[in-house]
């Protein structure tokens, strides 16, 4: 048997952190399987920072937007009573502390859990803004 958590148990330790009717942004990479893996019964709003609230994992096929897409530039879908605003009241909102939870996801991170690097030679990521607003750095 394999030492560690596999993704899914990493994201499911995460999830049962959140309570009900709590706010989370989720960061670019590992964290966005979290919308994914949320119960359909828990009362939980996502966040994504370039301006939505009310992430709802992935669409089908038939549901399918080409507008709609999280921080990684992936197709999400909305729940009912979703908001969409700008990016700067996006960054207003989790550096004014009205969200509750910030899940950060790192290129790579060593057994201290510090993160080793965020940028991946020869590819454009644009993710280590975003994730040092969101901390406040």
């Amino acid at each position: 048997m394999a030492a560690g958590w596999t993704k899914e148990e990493m994201a499911d330790e995460v999830i049962a952190l959140f309570w009900e009717g709590c706010s989370v942004n989720l960061g670019i990479g590992m964290p966005t399987m979290i919308a994914e893996r949320i119960p359909e019964n828990r009362e939980i709003y996502i966040h994504s920072e370039n301006g939505v609230m009310g992430v709802r994992g992935r669409p089908t096929a038939k549901t399918l937007s080409p507008t709609l897409i999280n921080a990684g530039k992936e197709s999400i879908s909305v729940r009912k009573g979703a908001s969409f605003f700008d990016s700067a009241f996006s960054f207003g909102m989790i550096r004014g502390g009205h969200i509750d939870f910030c899940v950060m996801g790192g290129m790579e991170v060593d057994a201290a859990g510090n993160l080793a690097n965020w940028k991946v030679p020869g590819k454009k990521v644009t993710a280590e803004i975003a994730a040092i607003r969101g901390v406040g750095i």
